[in-house]
């Protein structure tokens, strides 16, 4: 019994053995500076992955979408050929050119159409029908697009310049 008494004795003294390191509690300074050590070791070993090196998707939507755009004048070109017939023969004919300002929320902030279908009720319907147009949104300033619409030709919608 004195043995297992004097083991046991022995192994609760190796258990607690003697303390590595400074007994108590740390001070904020003493915290702090084992934070700012461990960070700067941290950005010592970290590498540089790079990052993205291509435009991301939300990138790529922040920017002018001329895709899209064309398609959306294109449509509204096609609608606005259809105002041919609000005047006579006699009522101004051929390329009609139309500046379009869109604002970064897609829609269109101003238009203008050229000379000859200025202020013509022809002018107002393609105005009308070009100011209806709504692109995707973007960022940064107004946009602003001419595009032609050809009344002659019954086929194409128009094109851009």
């Amino acid at each position: 019994m004195r043995k297992s008494a004097l083991f046991l004795l022995a192994a609760i003294a190796v258990g607690c053995g003697p303390s590595y390191g400074p007994q108590g509690v740390k001070s904020p300074e003493e915290i702090l500076d084992e934070q700012l050590e461990a960070d700067e070791e941290a950005a010592a070993n970290q590498t540089d992955t790079g990052g993205p090196t291509e435009d991301t998707d939300m990138d790529k939507r922040a920017q002018w979408d001329q895709h899209q755009s064309e398609l959306e004048l294109i449509r509204a070109a096609r609608s606005a050929k259809q105002c041919v017939g609000v005047v006579t023969s006699e009522g101004p004919q051929g390329k009609a050119k139309v500046t379009l300002t869109f604002s970064p929320d897609g829609n269109v902030k101003a238009s203008d159409i050229n000379s000859p279908f200025k202020d013509t009720p022809l002018g107002k319907c393609i105005l009308n029908a070009m100011a209806n147009v709504v692109v995707p949104p973007f960022s940064g300033a107004d946009h602003v697009i001419d595009w032609e619409i050809d009344l002659d030709a019954k086929d194409e919608g128009g094109e851009g310049e």
